[in-house]
């Protein structure tokens, strides 16, 4: 599971949220994509996160070398002023 957080720079709240459906549109396309789902927080609506599984590590990485990462950073990657991501596995 990964799940990631983007805060946008101030005033571009809008146009990451809607370059980011697009992304979430395209990468539940990529190859063993299994889910990717988007959230923006009620209390920030500048805070999302993203919760996905995919079938392997190695397809995974292949997402984030892929088209649409890269489209999306061209398009809007200057919208996020933070972002972390957290690589997990599932214990219980």
């Amino acid at each position: 599971m990964i799940i990631a957080r983007a805060r946008a720079r101030q005033g571009f709240e809008e146009q990451m949220i809607t370059a980011q459906k697009t992304l979430v549109t395209l990468s539940r396309e990529a190859p063993g994509c299994l889910s990717y789902e988007l959230f923006v927080s009620v209390q920030d609506p500048g805070l999302v996160t993203f919760f996905e599984r995919w079938e392997s590590a190695t397809a995974w990485r292949a997402h984030m070398q892929g088209d649409a990462i890269r489209a999306f950073r061209q398009t809007a990657g200057h919208c996020i002023g933070e972002f972390e991501l957290d690589e997990m596995h599932q214990v219980a």
